[in-house]
């Protein structure tokens, strides 16, 4: 359903909606879209008898870069997995996202020949 309206720095705004993806209860997308696109999206599974969320799918499209819209929707996903008994988000960041995670909070972790980050809230309430 949709969560509300996100103002962009080009005075364009775009939805948010979270839906549940698939039979898999535990698994949700946030999209930020602008008229009929989905120009950002953040994916989250809750993970099943551990308190841990697993981000991924985080995505802009090249024309909506910048502007903050990946990050307020991993917030957004985080602060949803709180509601969802979690208490750490884990993801797996590339060498441009990495910065942009540990602005959010996430500290580099190490697990076998991945980079993780890991995020032990709170979750900052700032954005969507």
């Amino acid at each position: 359903g949709e969560l509300g309206v996100f103002p962009t720095n080009h005075h364009r705004e775009v939805q948010v909606e979270m839906l549940r993806m698939g039979d898999s209860e535990g698994y949700h997308a946030f999209h930020a879209r602008h008229e009929d696109t989905i120009v950002a999206t953040v994916s989250v599974i809750i993970m099943k008898n551990v308190p841990v969320a697993s981000v991924y799918e985080v995505a802009t499209l090249n024309a909506w870069t910048r502007r903050g819209l990946a990050s307020a929707l991993v917030r957004r996903a985080c602060r949803f997995a709180v509601g969802e008994g979690c208490q750490y988000a884990i993801l797996n960041a590339s060498k441009k996202g990495k910065v942009v995670y540990e602005r959010l909070g996430f500290k580099q972790s190490s697990f076998g020949t991945f980079s993780l980050l890991v995020h032990p809230g709170p979750y900052p309430a700032e954005g969507v």
